[in-house]
């Protein structure tokens, strides 16, 4: 951001060899500028190298005979410059540490005609440049940085085809932004570097991070033949586009947008092309535009986000934008004020008169405005580190606009849109030189006006570079030097102009006029003598110093010539009385006033390695001189003796904030105890690199402890904090409360809490978060006192007014040394009071805004602060009439007697400070001698800012304020909160702003709004009703219209205007019209508006009709009525849907018959409702909140019908009464019921005597209706009446009198009829347990126990279930059976006993599944899962188990599956394993293998099966082994599951039938040896081993051996079985001949004839005989069949074997 009150300073460029500028390359971030010349002499071509000041560097210039200079570039970050030749010779001249030239010759072999450098990563040693030539040659270099040999080629491509190389541009993989390398600079400095101590001590180095660059080059080039291509760092090009296809000509220029997605190409056509980079080798055209009549030579450059600028030649700048495709112009502005009045004169340097403007802005206008027609663009130039665009013209002059996008646009935005983002700032006229010594460059002649033929912006820097006609200028841009110390101020107008201002005596601010440019200055304090009192005033500009003297004795007061003059390099002075101490790089030279050094004071260095201290900041206060250190650390001196003198060794502040990189600004207070420090601290770890920090640190060098106060977080840290530990977030606070601009009203309160302040370790200061510190103040006077100036930080995108911009200044004090991606908002000081009891204590005084005409503050002593005006804006001299460039702020405390004594100033001040730190006595005693009523009132108005009322009666007591007294007092007694009485006599005082903060603090809005109430302020107590008042939102609205009502009527009687013939003239006032919306609002209208309009009828009618609303149809019909108008009533009230009000004119008009008929409309309630709706919300929609919602209209309507039906019915009783007629009293009844007046239907069937009616409409009514008809029936001798009188009883309840009056009948359909009417609500307990008694002794159990449930008698009702085994429990009956935990007549453990027997009754009918329910409510789990058990239901028992997640209930379950028909049902076993799986039983679940195995044997002989079942069991047994209580036990079962397998396996392998009788005896062998084994245990089968052996036997025919096998098996059936195993109904395993057939049966006969049964043989032998003759021998089918068939037989078979 520029500053506000900013200088530029010209600086002519200045050569030795003459000759005229052909270019000139300003570098993007160092102050040098690169200048092309041909030499008058011999034409040939010199580059010089300046720096700002416009001087050359010495052995800069690079020459090459016979040539000139074609093209030059910049290095982006290095001080690297790249030339271009005619002859293709390229120069590389660096400008760093070791300054040296390389030239190349015989590369290019023809002009080098483009030259661009690639950026260097951080850290890197080569540097990359890409040049091309008029012949298509395209080569990349390297330079090592190291050692510095020179360029090479790194590679090279010949593009002849394509023709001349017009101009190329690299591409980075990031947006490269200004960086100014702090670190480096500083350790450059150090070693000795002058360029780099030079830009650190004058403030042109701001700290930021460095960009990254991509190491890669990606380069565009264009090409003469229309080529566009790319060439990446091997020489590899890829063409991209031609433009020659579209005849649009030779690419002459390439940009790259800032985000580097987009590429634009200019051909010589003018037609712009817009790319979209997809790709190093893939272009996407966006769009294009041709622009013709501009010539080509304009410097087309990238401006904005988006946009191209093009200067036309003309009065406009044409700008395309890239986003949109649209293009628009930005026109320049007409003559401006300033240049009418001083159309020559120079706006950097003094004319001859020395009066004429000095400033170089003047004021522009706003782009858009009305063009200049006699003016050209020419030039243009753009730089995205400020958003700023500068356009040079014909007629010598710069124009500046200001980039402010105020949205993102998109492709649809209208070009007025776009146009309004850039802002025209300043207009500027350039004047040729007013040298004429032969070392300016150009031929233009002094004081004439030279087209402007190119200008360039500085990316990083303020400088800003221009060639006229009359040569090269370099601009640089810096904030007003200015100076305060003892009332008297100065402040830079001008490059050479001195505004000198003293408060002491009434004299006019005194303009002077220097000789050199002021770079600083600074002020003496006064010199008090017997002749005369002055003080010294110093000026200097890095070159020379001047002095001046006030004498404020005299009337002239300063001469405009110097006193003296000096020489002198320093860019830092102070001045203490006679002395003047001015800065070298190891020494502080102090000097008298006359230049000569009287001391050299030697400062000390922080390392022996350090060759010079840089100075980052100096001050003097007091009798004591602070200064800074590049370093971080701090020297003072002391100047009370004749010579200054170090008191105490230099402090380096890193050791008491370690993430200190620098110290930007130091001030002392007046008795040298105490130094503030601005700082630039590491917020990201990251080293060197730091960033401005938000605190404001204060360090008392007596305790050597830091205190600090941080403006981001609003927290104030005292010394007793561990430092480096971050303060805690602090509450918010909204800028409206300190952004106001009343410099003396408006000032802030910080409110604070003054014991939490001094207990705790930080306070919270209001209103001051997210800030920055920019400048801080001691004052000369009062060490306490501690001023500090601080900015809002706010994100990047606001107006760029506030951004970041141009803004050089002779110390790091007055630089905005910000970073790029902040901004900064209105501006606010803060007071501060130090007390150093044993360690600082940082206390908030006071805070208020910056006044908004001034731009900073420049010193402060009590009462005043000093502050600098804005241009036009400063405040007028007394005497002369004159604006003051100095504006004075009063102290808040000093409002009112500003003018005050010393003795009185002391007073206040140290009653603030008293009240601050809450010592009250000290308080008293500061003032008690106090006799000024003002001085009282002021320390009153501290009083409410602190909340201090015991001071404030004080205060009021010797005002003698009598209304502010009472004020407190009745504010006091009504026990409001204290902000709330603060804010009470606040308001008394007139501080009404500080009222409202107080009452918003509190949460009084209800006393806000009062307060804007009775200040007539309607529209800011609306506003608080509505958003934080709602409960008085209709009270404020009702009070706003009466008040405008009041001032309508009173605005007529004080015109005098007479009453038109329609009623009352005010009538017509907009604020009539605004009272009708109120009272509209605040729902009042109803009443209030036809009140207000009642003299005027016919605007009243036409507002009745238009609002259509029943409430105002109803006043308006009740008005005629009472004028006798009944039609026009009646109409109205049918309008209004006033049925009563209908009725009851019908009856007064004795129209019984339409009376009735509205009574009996049908759909009254519901196709009437929605029209009586829409009219009373005015036909919008209701609410549900609206008092003419939905159901509101229900009930209005239905509640109009019965008031107008008993209103007919009371009409009709009259009448029945007088004339005793029977359809009278009947229609008063049909309408009594109507209107549900139930009672006085009873009342007048009692008087008619109508029994049958009375029960009709007592039925019908409430409980009590009831009970009175029923006794009036009861009393009766009628049994008929006594019927009646019963039903009654039984409706209202009354269930014992019923049984009294029945009782000894026991009649049970009495008894039922009167239960139905019995509900809990409205029978007691006893009564209805009297009743269950009685149908529980009549047998109807079921009704006894439902109506014990309806008793709550539990107990009683499961005690009948029990013993009544004829009721069937259903699910219904046991929810009502269970308590309810809502109920509190049943605590949890009578709960849980009912429960449990209500599930043993549930089992004990079979209702197991209800059982479990209820066991589980109960709480008994396990009990519930057992009845669930019983109920059989796999697939609930399974999932309840799963869900319950309790092992046992898992275990129980899979045991229960194990009864069941597990073996057929396969899902059953999948689900016993799952659940011994989620209960972890291993060991059970190792059994069921087990005994899956067994049943794989026994039933299926699958032993592969069983095999793998016990390796399952095994597993499951070496999972149970862990942590087992006898793991002895489960190995020894590991081991004979182990061992069974094994046997298993063994018999597997020897499970087959062979004929060869080796190999039967080895199979049978092992077979036996498995009989043999002594742990055998039935696995496998010993039949199945007998079975196999006896197959071999059979097969190799050996008989014996199969007999003795056979008797061997344990008895016949295992033989017989064994034979059936091995020929199962005549299978293909038996032998097949007759012979063989015989010996089996031969076999048979014997085995069966030694158990003696030869029975068994016969049948046996059948099947065998079946199964061999099948296929075909002749069976004997009959006999077959007569056996019943081979299944039969095998029946028979199996049954005789277990016979």
């Amino acid at each position: 951001m520029a500053p506000i009150n900013s200088i530029f300073f010209d600086s002519p460029v200045k050569s030795m060899h003459g000759g005229a500028v052909e270019s000139f390359c300003l570098h993007p971030q160092f102050p040098l500028l690169a200048v092309s010349l041909v030499a008058d002499a011999d034409a040939c071509g010199i580059v010089s190298i300046y720096d700002q000041s416009g001087y050359p560097l010495p052995g800069s210039d690079v020459k090459v005979s016979e040539t000139t200079c074609n093209t030059l570039d910049w290095h982006p970050s290095k001080r690297f410059l790249a030339i271009g030749w005619q002859n293709g010779y390229l120069s590389v001249r660096s400008e760093d540490q070791t300054s040296a030239t390389h030239t190349v010759e015989k590369q290019h072999l023809t002009a080098i005609t483009a030259i661009a450098w690639a950026e260097t990563a951080p850290g890197a040693s080569i540097c990359r440049l890409i040049t091309g030539d008029k012949n298509g040659q395209v080569m990349i270099w390297k330079y090592d940085l190291r050692s510095r040999s020179g360029p090479t080629i790194m590679s090279h491509s010949n593009v002849k085809d394509f023709g001349a190389i017009n101009c190329c541009i690299l591409r980075t993989l990031q947006q490269q932004q200004p960086m100014n390398d702090m670190a480096t600079l500083a350790r450059a400095a150090a070693e000795g570097d002058e360029r780099a101590l030079e830009m650190l001590v004058s403030g042109r180095v701001k700290n930021q991070k460095g960009s990254n660059a991509a190491d890669a080059i990606s380069c565009y080039m264009g090409s003469e033949n229309g080529h566009l291509f790319h060439v990446d760092e091997k020489g590899n090009y890829v063409v991209l586009f031609d433009s020659s296809h579209y005849g649009a000509g030779a690419v002459r220029r390439l940009l790259i947008g800032p985000n580097h997605h987009v590429l634009v190409a200019v051909t010589s056509s003018m037609t712009i092309y817009a790319f979209g980079i997809e790709g190093h080798n893939s272009l996407k055209e966006l769009g294009s535009v041709r622009l013709p009549g501009i010539k080509i030579e304009a410097n087309v450059i990238w401006a904005g986000d988006s946009a191209v600028a093009i200067p036309t030649g003309q009065n406009v700048i044409r700008m395309f934008s890239t986003s949109t495709f649209d293009n628009y112009t930005l026109e320049l502005p007409q003559q401006t004020p300033e240049e009418t009045r001083n159309p020559t004169g120079s706006i950097f340097d003094a004319t001859s008169d020395g009066r004429a403007e000095r400033d170089m802005f003047a004021a522009g206008t706003a782009a858009g405005g009305k063009a200049s027609l006699n003016d050209e663009v020419l030039s243009v130039s753009y730089s995205s580190f400020t958003n700023l665009l500068v356009a040079g013209s014909k007629n010598g002059k710069l124009y500046f606009w200001r980039y402010q996008p105020s949205s993102v646009h998109s492709s649809g935005t209208d070009n007025d849109d776009l146009q309004l983002d850039w802002k025209l700032e300043k207009t500027v006229q350039v004047q040729s030189s007013s040298s004429s010594s032969p070392s300016s460059m150009g031929e233009g002649d002094a004081g004439r006006a030279t087209n402007v033929k190119s200008v360039e912006l500085c990316k990083g820097h303020s400088y800003l570079a221009v060639q006229a006609s009359s040569g090269v200028t370099i601009y640089e841009q810096a904030e007003s030097a200015t100076a305060y110390h003892s009332e008297l101020s100065c402040v830079q107008l001008g490059a050479k102009e001195l505004s000198v201002k003293t408060f002491k005596v009434d004299m006019a601010e005194q303009r002077v006029l220097t000789q050199q440019q002021i770079r600083g200055v600074a002020v003496s304090k006064p010199s008090e003598n017997d002749d005369y009192f002055s003080q010294a005033i110093v000026v200097w500009d890095g070159e020379q110093a001047s002095v001046y003297e006030l004498n404020l004795d005299s009337k002239s007061g300063i001469n405009d010539e110097a006193t003296n003059h000096f020489p002198c390099t320093s860019s830092q002075l102070a001045v203490y009385e006679q002395s003047i101490f001015s800065l070298e790089p190891t020494k502080l030279q102090v000097r008298n006033l006359q230049g000569v050094v009287k001391q050299l004071l030697t400062l000390p260095t922080s390392s022996g390695s350090e060759k010079s201290v840089v100075v980052t900041s100096l001050d003097i206060n007091g009798t004591t001189l602070v200064l800074s250190t590049l370093h971080c650390s701090l020297i003072l001196f002391n100047l009370s003796k004749r010579e200054a003198k170090m008191d105490r060794p230099q402090k380096n502040m890193k050791q008491l904030i370690p993430k200190l990189t620098l110290i930007k600004s130091c001030k002392v207070n007046s008795n040298g105890k105490l130094v503030s420090l601005l700082t630039e601290e590491d917020l990201t770890q990251g080293g060197n690199v730091g960033e401005a920090s938000s605190r404001l640190y204060l360090w008392d060098t007596e305790s050597d402890s830091v205190v600090f106060h941080d403006f981001s977080t609003e927290r104030v840290a005292s010394a007793s904090r561990p430092f480096g530990l971050e303060p805690s977030s602090a509450q918010q606070i909204d800028d409206d409360d300190i952004l106001s601009q009343d410099s003396n009203d408006a000032l802030l309160s910080s409110n604070h809490d003054v014991k939490r302040e001094l207990s705790g370790s930080g306070a919270s200061s209001k209103g001051l978060g997210g800030r920055i510190p920019v400048s801080h103040f001691w004052s000369s006077e009062d060490p306490r006192l501690l001023t500090c100036e601080a900015m809002k930080v706010e994100p990047k995108g606001m107006s760029t007014s506030e951004q970041l911009g141009l803004s050089t200044a002779s110390n790091l004090e007055s630089s905005n040394n910000h970073s790029n991606t902040s901004s900064f908002s209105p501006v606010v000081v803060a007071m501060f009071f130090v007390d150093i009891p044993t360690a600082p204590l940082l206390m908030l005084k006071d805070s208020f805004p910056l006044p908004s005409n001034c731009s900073k503050l420049i010193g402060f002593d009590v009462p005043f602060h000093y502050c600098l005006a804005k241009k036009g804006t400063g405040s007028s001299s007394r005497s002369s009439g004159s604006t003051s460039s100095v504006v004075r702020v009063p102290m808040r405390d000093f409002a009112g007697f500003s003018d005050c004594d010393n003795t009185t100033k002391k007073a206040m001040v140290d009653f603030s400070f008293h009240i601050a730190y809450g010592n009250m006595d000290e308080a008293f005693r500061a003032i008690k001698l106090i006799k000024n009523e003002s001085v009282w009132e002021n320390m009153c108005r501290m009083c409410v800012k602190n909340q201090n009322l015991s001071v404030a009666k004080m205060c009021l007591g010797n005002m003698r304020n009598l209304k502010a007294t009472h004020a407190l007092r009745k504010a006091q007694q009504m026990e409001l909160e204290v902000p709330a009485q603060t804010a009470m006599l606040a308001i008394s005082l007139g501080m009404r702003d500080e009222a409202e903060k107080l009452l918003k603090s509190c949460g009084r809005y209800d006393l806000l709004n009062e307060i804007h109430q009775s200040q007539c302020e309607w529209g800011r107590a609306i506003s608080v009703a509505e958003s934080n008042d709602r409960i008085h939102l209709t009270t404020t609205q009702y009070n706003y219209a009466r008040y405008l009502e009041t001032q309508a009527a009173s605005t007529v009687d004080d015109s005098g205007a007479d009453i038109n013939e329609d009623g009352a003239d005010h009538l017509h006032s907009p604020n009539v019209q605004r009272a009708i919306q109120l009272y509209e609002k605040a729902n009042t209208h109803h009443f209030d508006v036809p009140r207000m309009l009642s003299q005027n009828y016919s605007k009243l009618l036409a507002y009745i009709n238009d609002k259509n609303e029943p409430g105002l149809f109803k006043w308006w019909a009740q008005f005629c009525e009472s004028t006798g108008s009944i039609e026009l009533a009646l109409e109205y009230y049918e309008k209004a849907n006033d049925i009563l009000s209908m009725v009851r004119v019908l009856c007064y008009l004795q129209k019984y018959e339409q009376a009735m008929q509205l009574c009996n409309r049908e759909g009254s309630l519901d196709e009437e409702e929605d029209a009586l709706g829409a009219s009373m919300n005015g036909g919008h929609s209701s609410s549900p909140f609206s008092p003419y919602s939905s159901s509101a209209k229900e009930v209005s309507l239905a509640s109009a019908t019965k008031a107008a039906c008993y209103y007919l019915a009371q009409q009709f009783e009259t009448q029945f009464q007088a004339e005793q007629n029977p359809k009278t009293f009947q229609q008063a009844i049909t309408y009594f019921m109507r209107a549900e007046a139930y009672t006085s239907g009873c009342r007048l069937c009692k008087e008619a005597g109508d029994f049958d009616q009375l029960k009709n409409v007592a039925s019908l009514g409430s409980m009590t209706d009831k009970l009175d008809a029923a006794k009036f029936l009861e009393a009766q001798d009628s049994q008929d009446c006594r019927d009646k009188a019963l039903q009654l009883y039984s409706m209202a309840g009354q269930g014992m009198k019923v049984a009294e009056l029945t009782r000894g009948e026991q009649k049970a359909a009495v008894m039922d009829s009167i239960v139905a009417h019995l509900d809990e609500s409205s029978s007691s307990p006893e009564q209805l347990k009297e009743f269950a008694k009685f149908f529980r002794d009549t047998g109807l159990y079921e009704k006894a126990i439902n109506l014990y449930i309806q008793a709550k008698d539990y107990d009683a009702a499961l005690t009948l279930l029990e013993e009544a085994a004829s009721v069937d429990i259903t699910e219904e009956m046991a929810e009502k059976l269970c308590p309810d935990k809502s109920d509190k007549s049943i605590d949890s453990r009578q709960r849980s006993q009912l429960l449990t027997r209500l599930a043993y009754i549930c089992q004990s009918q079979q209702k197991y599944t209800l059982a479990y329910k209820k066991f589980q409510q109960a709480g008994d789990i396990q009990q519930g899962f057992k009845a669930l058990l019983k109920s059989g239901d796999v697939e609930l028992i399974f999932k309840t188990a799963k869900v319950s997640r309790k092992p046992e209930l898992m275990v129980d379950a899979a045991n229960y599956f194990k009864t069941l028909q597990w073996v057929q049902a396969e899902d059953v076993v999948m689900k016993i394993i799952e659940l011994y799986q989620k209960a972890k039983a291993n060991e059970l679940l190792a059994l069921f293998y087990i005994s899956c195995a067994e049943l794989e044997m026994d039933q299926f002989q699958a032993y592969e099966k069983a095999v793998d079942a016990l390796n399952e069991a095994e597993k499951e047994l070496s999972k149970a082994l862990v942590n087992h209580k006898d793991p002895m036990r489960i190995e020894s079962a590991l081991a004979q599951i182990r061992h069974r397998v094994t046997l298993i396996n063994t018999f597997l392998q020897n499970d087959v039938t062979t004929t060869d009788k080796e190999q039967v005896a080895r199979v049978n062998g092992a077979l036996r040896a498995i009989l043999e084994d002594s742990s055998f245990q039935r696995f496998p089968r010993e039949r199945d081993i007998f079975t196999r052996m006896l197959a071999n036997f059979l097969a190799t025919e050996q008989n014996e051996k199969a007999f003795s096998c056979l008797e061997t098996l344990h008895g016949l059936d295992e033989g017989v079985r064994a034979l059936r195993r091995l020929f199962p109904g005549g299978s293909e395993a038996g032998p097949k001949d007759e012979a063989a057939m015989g010996k089996v049966n031969l076999l048979v006969e014997k085995v069966c004839e030694r158990v003696d049964r030869p029975e068994l043989a016969v049948k046996f032998k059948i099947g065998v005989n079946y199964g061999v003759n099948k296929g075909g021998n002749g069976i004997n089918e009959d006999s077959y069949e007569d056996s019943g068939g081979e299944d039969e037989i095998e029946r028979d078979l199996d049954e005789d074997l277990d016979d």
